[in-house]
Formats: C-alpha cells, sequence, structure tokens
C-alpha cells in the first residue's frame, strides 16, 4: 500500500497558469480535487499564477508537513478533479514518500 500525500490530506502540488484577464477568471485558483476510490481530497496549491498575478508558496515538503498521508491501493487510478469550467494551461502532480518528490505524469482525460 502506497501513502499518498495531498492538500487537504497529503499528495498534491499544484501549478497554475492562468490564460487572460478577459473576465471570466476568478481572483485566485479554482478548488483542485484527488479523487480516489470515489472520495474527493482537498488540496493545496503551491506556486502559481492566475491572471496577473503570481504567488510564490514554500515547497510541498513544507506545505504539507501537517497533513495526514491518504493511503490508496498499489496501482489504484487516481484523478485529478477541477472544478472549474476553464481549465489551467499548466498541471503538476508530484508524489512525495519518504521526504523523497517525484513527478507524476498526468494523463488528459
Amino acid at each position: 500500500m502506497k501513502k499518498w500525500k495531498t492538500a487537504a490530506g497529503g499528495l498534491l502540488m499544484a501549478s497554475f497558469t492562468g490564460c487572460s484577464s478577459s473576465g471570466f477568471l476568478e481572483e485566485s485558483p479554482p478548488k483542485v480535487y484527488l479523487e480516489a476510490s470515489n472520495h474527493l481530497y482537498e488540496t493545496k496549491v503551491g506556486t502559481y499564477c492566475w491572471e496577473s498575478t503570481c504567488v510564490d508558496k514554500a515547497g510541498p515538503l513544507e506545505l504539507l508537513k501537517t497533513e495526514q498521508p491518504i493511503k490508496v491501493k498499489a496501482n489504484e487510478s487516481l484523478s485529478l478533479v477541477i472544478k472549474y469550467k476553464r481549465q489551467p494551461n499548466e498541471k503538476h502532480m508530484a508524489q512525495i514518500q519518504n521526504s523523497h518528490e517525484v513527478e507524476i505524469p498526468l494523463k488528459k482525460s
């Protein structure tokens, strides 16, 4: 069994780049969730640029040091769910295990 961390549970570090200031974008990035076993886990947003604002945050280990790991079965399918009509043009996910960070390739759905 692998231990994953997500934002409000431990694993995800998402980086967003906004599109344009066309009036359709919110002031901050949309809510992002990690879906595993039909359950949505909240995430924490790391460094991002949205519209004309860029925010630099601590690295994932520092952001997630107080979060509890999410336990998932080996080879279990996970989904990144972004609840926003217009999707960001960049998304990143990392797995953190024993203080070791590995970039996770995302498949388009």
